[in-house]
């Protein structure tokens, strides 16, 4: 069922999220659930804009490579 899909999801979410540094969390949290742009979330971490668009960019990547990581591993 739909519902069912969108369960299997979440908790593949919260595994992937989950297997992230905090400092990846905090990041990919701030971007996408507090829609910070990269200006407020490098302000409440006390650095650059720059340097927020970064680890950004760092933590989405790390966040794609665990996903298909658990994707192969369900899949194996």
């Amino acid at each position: 069922s739909e519902a069912a899909v969108r369960d299997e999801l979440r908790a593949r979410v919260r595994a992937v999220m989950a297997a992230l540094s905090p400092q990846d969390q905090e990041i990919l949290w701030m971007r996408h659930s507090d829609q910070l742009s990269f200006a407020e979330a490098g302000t409440v971490l006390g650095i650059t804009e720059n340097a927020a668009t970064v680890r950004y960019a760092r933590a989405l990547r790390r966040l794609r490579e665990k996903w298909v990581q658990v994707d192969r591993d369900e899949n194996a």
